[in-house]
C-alpha cells in the first residue's frame, strides 16, 4: 500500500513542480478575510473558483480566528457548534465526536455525511471509520486562519463523502507579517498549553509560516492523569508569481487525547417499562424513560470511568501473547503530512490548479465503554460468582457487597467495562485534486467552465483486542475480582461483547472522480450546474477469531480468565474486494437583487460511500449486498443573503436565511449493539444566521429548525414514521460581546439543543439543554492581551448519546432506572496571555 501511495505522490509532485502561480487575491484571502465584513469575504470552499459570499448559490458560513477563540472551545468539535445546520456532539473529548447536518441522521457514529478538510483536501476519505473518526486527526491551534462551511448544494459534486457538508479548516500562509505566542493555563483543572506561530516574507513574493502547539494536562474530567499530552508543528512556504503561486507544506502531529464513552446514568422510572420494551413494536413512539442525571458517585459531566487503577490492564494480541494497555494514550494520533498546491494562469481566462497531500497516520484508541451495570448482588448472580473483593484501589482486598459499595461510592452498582483497545497501525492516505477553469466573455455576461480529477486512497489497518473487566461505578473506579470467575480482575482475556473482537483489519479504499461544471453570469443573475462521476474500489481482508483455552500468564494452569480466549484465527479470514460507481449533480441560481441582497436556490443529488463499518465484526467480514456500500441524498434549498449598513438601522446587520428539504437513502452498521440499519429519511428545515455590529457591540448567532422523519425503515419496518435518533428539532448558538474603553471586552454565548431520542424506536429521551460560555479579555498593551474564559459556565449536564440496548432495572421493580449516556463536559475555567509581534 505504502509503495503505491509514494509512486502516486512522486508522479503528481512532478506535475506540481512545473507550475507557476496564482492571482494575488487567492494568497491573501485566508488572512484578509478576518478583517472583512462577513458578506464581503472571498469564499474558496465548495466553489469552482474563489467567489464573494453574496454571489454564490450555496449556503456557506465562515469563522475567523477571533470567532473561534470567543467560545473557548475545549476540542475541535466544539468549534463546529457555531456553524448553522451542523449538530456537533462535542462530548467525546479529543475526538470520536458525532457530527450530523440538516437532518441526515447519525445511524452510527462519526460524521458520515460531513467531509472534514484541511486546506481543501479531506483529512480522511471516510468520516465515520470505526475508532478513527476524522475529528480525532485534526488538532487546531493558532496556525488556523479561518473555517469555512458549506451545507448541501455543491458539496455533492466538489468533494467525496461530503454531500451533507464540507467543513474546511484553512491555514495561515504568512503573507501578513507577524506572529503570536499564546500561553494558556487551566484554573480549575489541570492543563497547560503554549501556541506559537509566525509568518513573514523571506524575499520579494516569497513567504513562510511556521507554528504549532504543545499541551499537557487537559484533565477536564478528573481522570487523575494527564488526559492530554502532545502537540503539532506545521510549516509552509509560498512563492508568488505574476500569474500565480506555488506552496509547499509539512505537518507533524504526536498527541494523546482522552476520549470519553457512554457511562452509567440515571433514567426516569416509568412503571412497567421493562415489559413495555419487551412488547416491542406495540410501544414504539411511547416515552419509557429520560436520561436525567448523574449517579451518586459518578458525575456524568465531570467524572469518567477512566482512572489510574485501569492503567496497564492486560489483554492478549492476535497470537495470544500478553500485552498491556495504557489508558493514558486515549486517542493517540501520530501523523506526518506533506504536500503542496499551485495555481497559475498560463493564458488569459485559463486557470490550472492542483492540491496534493500525503499523510502517514497511525496511533491507538483506548477507552472504557460501559457494557452492563447492575447491583453487586445481581452482577454476581449473572456472572456465576458467590463473592467479590476489590482487586486494587484504596480498598484492595475488602469485600464487595451492595452495602460496602454504597458506603464507599454512594451507589451499589458494579459496571462491566468493555475496554476498547484498538491499534491504528495504518490510517494513512494520499489525496490529489487537479482542476482546470476557463472563462469565456459573452456580450452582457460570462461563462466559466470547470473540469477536474480527484483521487484519494485510504488505508484501514487496525488490530482490535478488547478487554473485559468489572469495576466499581465511580470516578477513578477500582477493579473488582470475583473468585472462580475472574483472574487478577480480568473477566476473560479479550472477552468484551462475548469475545467477539480479537480482529485484524487490513483494507484499502480508493476513489477516482471526474467532475465538471458551468457557471453563467448575466448581469445580476448567475446560473450554475456541476456533475461528478466517481468510482470506489476496495480490497483487503478481515481476520476474526476463535475461542481457545490459553495459558496466557504461563503459570502452567488454565485459570478462569483463560478459558475461551478469543485468538485471531486465519481460518476465519474474509477477503473483500469490488468496485462501485455513482453520479452526483447540482444545479443552482443566484440573483443579486441589490448590492446588499441576494436570492438563491439549488437542487442537488449526492452520494456517500460506506466502508469498514459494513464489513462487520459480527458478520464474518462478509457483505452479501454491495449496494449497502452506497448512500444517496436528494436536497433542495432556497434562501436569501442580506446586509444593511447605517441606513435603516445603526451599525451593520447581516442576515442569512435558508429553507432546505432533503431525502436520504441510508445504510450502516453499529458494532456496539450489533445492529444493521437501513432507512429512507426525509427532512425539512430552516437555517438562520445573523450578525449585528454597532460601535463596540457585536451580536451574533445562528439557529436551525429541522423536521425529520424516518419515512421507511428497511431494518425494522415498525419504526417507519418515527424521528431519527439524536435528531433535534432545534439547535442554536447565540452570543454577544462589548468592548469598553477599547481595551476591555466582555463576551458570552449560549449553545443549545432541543430534546432528542436516544433510540430509533423513540422510547427514550435525551432532555433539551444549553451551555453558556463567557470570557473577559483586557489589552494590557497594544500587543499583549490577558483573558479568562469559562466553558459551560453553569456546569450543565447535557446528554448527547445513549444506548437503547443497555437498559437496567437494578431494583427489580419492573421499571428501568439506569442506562448509559455520554454528557458534555462540565465547567472548566482557564486563563491565557497572548503576545503578538
Amino acid at each position: 500500500m505504502t509503495n503505491t501511495r509514494f509512486r502516486s505522490l512522486i508522479s503528481v509532485s512532478a506535475i506540481c513542480l512545473t507550475a507557476m502561480a496564482t492571482p494575488a487575491w487567492a494568497q491573501a484571502a485566508d488572512e484578509q478575510a478576518a478583517e472583512a465584513p462577513t458578506s464581503e469575504e472571498i469564499i474558496v470552499t465548495g466553489v469552482s473558483r474563489a467567489t464573494n459570499r453574496l454571489d454564490t448559490s450555496i449556503s456557506v458560513s465562515a469563522l475567523n480566528a477571533d470567532s473561534i477563540a470567543a467560545v473557548s472551545p475545549r476540542g475541535t468539535s466544539e468549534i463546529f457548534r457555531q456553524l448553522p445546520g451542523i449538530r456537533s456532539e462535542s462530548s467525546g473529548g479529543g475526538g470520536n465526536s458525532n457530527i450530523s447536518v440538516r437532518g441526515l441522521p447519525m445511524l452510527t457514529g462519526g460524521g458520515q455525511f460531513v467531509s472534514l478538510q484541511e486546506d481543501g483536501l479531506p483529512v480522511l476519505l471516510f468520516g465515520d471509520h470505526n475508532f478513527a473518526p476524522a475529528d480525532g486527526f485534526i488538532k487546531t491551534d493558532t496556525t488556523l486562519a479561518r473555517i469555512e462551511s458549506v451545507r448541501g448544494g455543491s458539496s455533492s459534486t466538489l468533494t467525496t463523502n461530503g454531500n451533507g457538508a464540507i467543513i474546511n479548516l484553512i491555514s495561515r500562509t504568512g503573507e501578513q507579517e507577524g506572529g503570536s505566542i499564546l500561553l494558556s493555563k487551566g484554573i480549575d483543572f489541570n492543563d497547560s498549553r503554549v501556541d506559537l506561530e509566525y509568518g513573514s516574507a523571506l524575499a520579494e513574493d516569497l513567504y513562510f509560516h511556521v507554528g504549532g502547539h504543545y499541551q499537557i494536562g487537559g484533565d477536564v474530567r478528573d481522570t487523575g492523569f494527564n488526559a492530554v499530552n502532545g502537540g503539532k508543528f506545521r510549516a509552509s512556504i509560498t512563492k508568488k508569481f505574476t500569474s500565480g503561486f506555488l506552496r509547499v507544506f509539512a505537518q507533524v502531529i504526536d498527541k494523546k487525547d482522552a476520549t470519553f464513552m457512554p457511562q452509567p446514568v440515571r433514567i426516569t422510572e416509568v412503571p412497567g417499562s421493562v415489559a413495555a420494551v419487551a412488547a416491542g413494536a406495540a410501544n414504539y413512539g411511547r416515552v419509557l424513560g429520560t436520561l436525567t442525571n448523574s449517579l451518586p458517585g459518578l458525575d456524568a459531566a465531570n467524572q469518567t470511568l477512566h482512572g489510574g487503577n485501569l492503567i496497564g490492564f492486560p489483554v492478549v494480541d492476535g497470537s495470544g501473547n500478553l500485552i498491556s494497555t495504557d489508558l493514558r494514550q486515549g486517542i493517540h494520533t501520530k501523523g506526518r503530512s506533506f504536500g503542496g498546491e499551485f495555481e497559475f494562469e498560463p493564458a488569459e481566462g485559463l486557470t490550472i490548479s492542483n492540491k496534493l497531500r500525503y499523510t502517514d497516520f497511525s496511533g491507538r484508541f483506548i477507552a472504557p465503554f460501559t457494557h452492563a451495570v447492575d447491583t453487586a448482588t445481581n452482577t454476581l448472580a449473572r456472572v456465576g460468582g458467590t463473592s467479590a473483593t476489590f482487586f486494587n484501589g484504596p480498598n484492595a482486598g475488602a469485600a464487595v457487597t451492595n452495602a460496602s459499595l454504597t458506603g464507599l461510592t454512594g451507589n451499589n452498582l458494579i459496571t462491566e467495562i468493555a475496554l476498547f483497545d484498538t491499534e491504528l497501525n495504518d490510517m494513512g492516505n494520499f489525496a490529489n485534486d487537479l482542476r482546470v477553469t476557463k472563462s469565456f466573455a459573452l456580450e452582457g455576461g460570462e461563462i466559466v467552465a470547470t473540469a477536474g480529477y480527484f483521487v484519494m486512497s485510504q488505508n484501514f489497518e487496525q488490530r482490535w483486542h478488547w478487554g473485559r473487566l468489572l469495576t466499581s461505578t465511580e470516578g477513578n473506579p477500582a477493579i473488582i475480582n470475583v473468585p472462580g470467575v475472574t483472574e487478577a480482575g480480568i473477566y476473560t482475556y479479550n472477552g468484551a461483547f462475548g469475545g467477539c473482537c480479537n480482529i485484524l483489519w487490513d483494507m484499502t479504499a480508493k476513489v477516482d472522480a471526474v467532475y465538471g461544471g458551468l457557471n453563467a453570469t448575466f448581469g445580476d443573475l448567475s446560473l450554475d450546474g456541476s456533475l461528478r462521476r466517481e468510482t470506489m474500489r476496495y480490497n483487503g481482508f478481515a481476520q476474526f477469531n476463535s475461542a481457545r483455552n490459553v495459558d496466557v500468564n504461563r503459570d502452567g494452569t488454565i485459570g478462569p480468565a483463560e478459558i475461551g480466549v478469543p485468538i485471531s484465527d486465519p481460518a476465519t479470514r474474509g477477503n473483500i474486494g469490488g468496485a462501485l460507481s455513482g453520479t452526483a449533480y447540482s444545479i443552482g441560481a443566484n440573483y443579486r437583487a441589490t448590492a446588499d441582497l441576494a436570492l438563491f436556490a439549488r437542487y442537488s443529488k449526492g452520494l456517500t460511500w460506506n466502508f469498514d463499518r459494513q464489513f462487520g465484526a459480527f458478520s464474518g467480514g462478509q457483505i452479501t449486498q454491495p449496494g449497502l456500500l452506497r448512500n444517496t441524498t436528494k436536497q433542495f434549498e432556497a434562501g436569501l443573503k442580506w446586509r444593511e449598513s447605517m441606513d435603516s438601522i445603526p451599525g451593520r446587520l447581516e442576515l442569512y436565511l435558508t429553507y432546505f428539504h432533503g431525502e436520504a437513502n441510508l445504510r450502516n452498521f453499529s458494532i456496539t449493539n450489533n445492529q444493521a440499519t437501513g432507512n429512507i429519511v426525509k427532512a425539512d428545515g430552516v437555517e438562520m444566521e445573523a450578525n449585528w455590529r454597532t460601535g463596540n457591540f457585536n451580536l451574533f448567532g445562528n439557529a436551525t429548525w429541522t423536521n425529520a422523519r424516518n419515512v421507511t425503515d428497511f431494518s425494522v419496518p415498525a419504526r417507519s414514521g418515527l424521528v431519527p435518533r439524536r435528531q433535534a428539532d432545534w439547535i442554536y448558538n447565540i452570543g454577544a460581546s462589548y468592548t469598553f474603553i477599547d481595551r476591555l471586552t466582555l463576551g458570552a454565548a449560549v449553545n443549545g439543543t432541543s430534546a432528542t431520542f436516544v433510540d430509533f424506536e423513540n422510547r427514550f429521551v435525551q432532555p433539551a439543554f444549553n451551555v453558556v460560555t463567557a470570557y473577559v479579555s483586557f489589552d494590557v498593551t497594544d500587543r499583549m492581551t490577558l483573558a479568562v474564559n469559562a466553558n459551560n459556565l453553569f456546569d450543565t449536564t447535557g446528554f448527547t448519546e445513549g444506548d437503547e440496548s443497555r437498559l437496567f432495572d437494578t431494583d427489580g421493580n419492573g421499571a428501568y432506572d439506569t442506562s448509559i449516556g455520554r454528557s458534555i463536559t462540565g465547567r472548566t475555567i482557564s486563563a491565557s496571555l497572548r503576545y503578538s509581534f
